[in-house]
């Protein structure tokens, strides 16, 4: 420990370390006060379902601006274009249609997760499978967010991974396991807070290093404030539908995973069903989107003003991605080799609060999902709410440990991050067609039918992903939720909903 501290010194000064704490002590001590008082599941899962709205809005944009946005969002920048700003028009699309068709459904059947919804339209096997399918992909996922946080860290200054992974879990594990949801929702506010004035904080810094005037006419001049794309740079008929910054693939894509990722995962819908009811649900979901799109675009130019300093500006050694070309690190070059103290210690908060936000958040879901909707029904029904409160509380730490356990994989190889997203666009096209089937149909889809038909689309998705990875197929992989939705939809509409099942 000691030769670690003695290297934070060395790279931060006491006021960066100062900075530090008090974040870390304002998160664990609002973590910690708002949840307590904790009784039963309704108040671990959906926090009593009396979170302010405005809350729930700031801890959704919090959530989704993830380790990965904070370090891939600035790089896309440096490396391209505002292309990417696309996809925030599918999403808020998207945003529209979960908020009056998912959170409507969620709401009049007064579910605390949205697999229950599946349990009572269709019937368990539907919800059983729905549940494993979510609780695979969001451990991957979020190991895949862990390994970046550890990664982006590790740029700044020679920390140990494995103390970086611990940091990081503990520190959101502590407050997720007193309070569940409701200390997740109020921690990310202060995140939420910490890593926007970081945005903030860069753009200022570029302005007074550099000036936007130059950084915005040497990027107008190399084509990276370019934002619509209406034609392709392939050749051939697939290069219409493989390239994700063409205009109408980026909405399409935007509007499928955001729908997918807000309707269908308990990560993100959970807090959206702690309000006290669907309106003020629908408002925090709806405007969190317009709140997103800016925080995104703020970053995007932090990355294109990166582009400017580092081309015309930068006087230091060697940059340590001009051989491998890993422009990872171009952010976390800039924090750690380049800001004065203050910024610094600012930057590594909100570098810590993007991935804290990320963790909270998982384990609170993957934790009351695994009670609410595989222990309670199917291993230990009829017990009293202190005994489900205390299991929530004990699958905490075990989900913990299995996120670590990823990102700890992920450390001596790269493919393994982006194969890690692609592995999880195969649960997250069954469990977008199941959901649509349920909420577009009345009458259509079975308990059996569901599970005949996601089993067998997670089947088709793997053999889809095999074969784009091998260059047998020349569909692109971002289209393999798409194509897993639509097998579960069409499989699951051959079968007939049972008479007497309760509809949504």
């Amino acid at each position: 420990m000691q030769p670690v501290l003695s290297l934070m010194h060395s790279v931060f000064s006491a006021f960066d370390i100062s900075i530090i704490a008090v974040y870390f002590a304002a998160v664990l001590g609002l973590g910690l006060w708002k949840g307590r008082g904790e009784r039963g599941t309704v108040d671990f899962v959906v926090g009593g379902r009396k979170v302010p709205w405005l809350a729930v809005l700031c801890s959704i944009v919090a959530t989704e601006i993830s380790a990965a946005t904070f370090i891939a969002v600035p790089q896309t920048g440096f490396d391209g274009n505002l292309n990417y700003l696309q996809f925030g028009i599918g999403s808020i699309v998207a945003r529209f249609a979960v908020a009056y068709i998912f959170i409507g459904a969620f709401y009049t059947l007064g579910v605390m997760t949205v697999y229950e919804y599946l349990s009572i339209r269709f019937g368990p096997r539907s919800r059983y499978t729905a549940t494993a399918f979510f609780i695979g992909g969001r451990v991957l996922a979020s190991g895949v967010r862990l390994y970046i946080a550890t990664y982006a860290l590790s740029g700044i200054f020679a920390v140990p991974m494995w103390l970086s992974l611990i940091l990081f879990t503990l520190a959101a594990l502590i407050y997720t396991w007193v309070g569940g949801i409701s200390s997740v929702i109020w921690t990310d506010i202060v995140q939420g807070f910490v890593f926007i004035a970081g945005g903030v904080a860069l753009v200022i810094y570029l302005q007074y290093t550099v000036g936007w005037g130059e950084i915005f006419g040497v990027a107008s001049a190399s084509g990276k404030l370019d934002l619509l794309r209406f034609s392709h740079s392939g050749s051939g008929a697939w290069a219409w539908l493989n390239d994700p910054t063409l205009f109408y693939v980026a909405v399409i894509n935007g509007f499928l995973s955001t729908t997918a990722a807000l309707g269908t995962d308990q990560d993100l819908t959970q807090r959206m069903l702690t309000c006290p009811d669907a309106r003020r649900a629908r408002r925090s979901i709806i405007l969190s989107g317009f709140v997103g799109i800016p925080v995104t675009a703020l970053f995007l130019l932090v990355g294109v003003g990166l582009y400017v300093f580092y081309t015309r500006h930068y006087v230091g050694g060697a940059l340590p991605w001009a051989v491998s070309g890993d422009t990872r690190l171009v952010l976390p070059h800039f924090i750690g080799q380049v800001l004065p103290h203050g910024l610094k210690g600012l930057l590594v908060a909100a570098l810590f609060a993007t991935a804290m936000s990320s963790i909270d958040s998982a384990l609170g879901a993957l934790s009351s999902t695994s009670v609410v909707d595989i222990y309670k029904p199917l291993i230990s029904p009829g017990r009293s709410e202190a005994h489900y409160l205390n299991a929530c509380r004990m699958a905490v730490p075990v989900f913990a440990v299995l996120i670590c356990l990823v990102a700890w994989s992920m450390r001596n190889a790269q493919d393994m991050l982006w194969q890690a997203l692609k592995i999880s666009s195969i649960p997250g096209g069954a469990l977008l067609g199941v959901f649509l089937l349920g909420l577009l149909s009345k009458k259509r889809g079975s308990d059996k039918g569901n599970l005949i038909a996601m089993l067998s689309s997670a089947a088709y998705s793997s053999v889809m992903l095999w074969l784009v990875s091998k260059g047998l197929h020349p569909l692109a992989w971002s289209w393999v939720i798409v194509l897993g939705a639509i097998w579960t939809l069409a499989v699951g509409l051959f079968f007939n909903e049972k008479a007497g099942r309760r509809e949504a």
